[in-house]
């Protein structure tokens, strides 16, 4: 292609068309203590940062972390959980009322 405009048609490609842009995903959550959890130097509430890959539109996708990190919580008993995920931008995501799943695993020390 290199400059050159195509004939028109159809074509197919050999990889899904990312229109987002996104490369990376934020999910922080609110009852993370800032004590302990530094982004640069500052206190964050910061969980995790998820890289993406090039997925096709309505792609269901499981990220697993096999070396997990283990974060304080703010307190020793919660009674909710309050998660937001931002895109590289930072920006909320807006998932067009599309679920996203956010799985924890609680340890006790």
């Amino acid at each position: 292609m290199r400059g050159t405009w195509l004939d028109s048609g159809t074509y197919q490609g050999d990889r899904a068309s990312n229109f987002t842009g996104t490369k990376t995903l934020s999910v922080y959550l609110r009852q993370l203590s800032t004590t302990a959890n530094f982004v640069d130097g500052a206190p964050s509430t910061l969980l995790a940062l998820v890289g993406l890959d090039n997925y096709s539109y309505s792609d269901t996708k499981t990220i697993r972390f096999d070396s997990p990190e283990f974060k304080l919580l703010i307190r020793d008993s919660i009674s909710e959980l309050k998660a937001s995920i931002y895109d590289d931008k930072g920006k909320i995501i807006d998932n067009h009322q599309q679920r996203i799943s956010l799985g924890l695993e609680f340890v006790k020390q």
